[in-house]
C-alpha cells in the first residue's frame, strides 16, 4: 500500500506513525519508503528522517536500509538552515551503518548548514548518536563518545 502524500498528508504519516512506530516497525519502513518516492519538502526532511533513522534504525535494526532511504530523499537537497537536522540523522545512519565517508560528508552538511550556530550544530549530532547508540542497546558506546563532561 502506498499512502496518499499529498500536501499535508506527509506530516499526517508521521505524527500518526509516531504511535505505532516500535510495535509495527516493518509497517513504517514501507509506507515511509513508499512516501519517498515523492519529492519531500525541506520542512518535511528533519522529522521524516528522525521517524525513518529512528525506526529502522533502532527498533528494526537495519542501518544500512535507514541510510539508503535518509541518501534517497536527500539527495538534491542543498544543505540548509531547514535541512540541517536531516543532515545530523543521515550522519547517525551513516556512521552506525559503517559508512564513515558519508557520515563525514553529512557531518560537513549539518555544520555548513548550521552556520554560526557551529558548537550547537556539532554537540546535536553527539546527542543524536549517543541517542541512537542508547536506542540500538549499545549504552557502553554511547557512554565513550566524546562531549562535555
Amino acid at each position: 500500500m502506498v499512502p496518499n502524500v499529498g500536501a499535508g498528508s506527509l506530516e499526517k504519516l508521521i505524527s500518526d506513525s509516531w504511535e505505532y512506530h516500535d510495535k509495527d516497525g516493518e509497517r513504517v519502513a514501507r509506507d515511509l519508503e513508499a512516501a519517498a518516492e515523492k519529492t519531500i519538502a525541506p520542512s518535511d526532511l528533519g522529522p521524516f528522517l528522525h521517524l525513518s533513522t529512528h525506526t529502522i534504525g533502532e527498533h528494526i535494526g537495519d542501518w544500512t536500509r535507514a541510510l539508503g532511504l535518509g541518501k534517497r530523499v536527500l539527495d538534491g537537497h542543498i544543505p540548509t538552515f531547514e535541512t540541517a537536522k536531516a543532515c545530523g540523522q543521515l550522519y547517525v545512519a551513516a556512521v552506525l551503518a559503517g559508512d564513515l565517508i558519508t557520515a563525514a560528508e553529512s557531518e560537513l552538511s549539518y555544520l555548513k548548514a548550521a552556520s554560526d550556530d557551529f558548537g550547537a550544530a556539532l554537540l546535536d549530532m553527539r546527542f543524536m548518536l549517543a541517542g541512537a547508540l542508547v536506542g540500538s542497546k549499545r549504552p557502553s558506546e554511547a557512554s565513550r563518545l566524546p562531549g562535555p563532561r
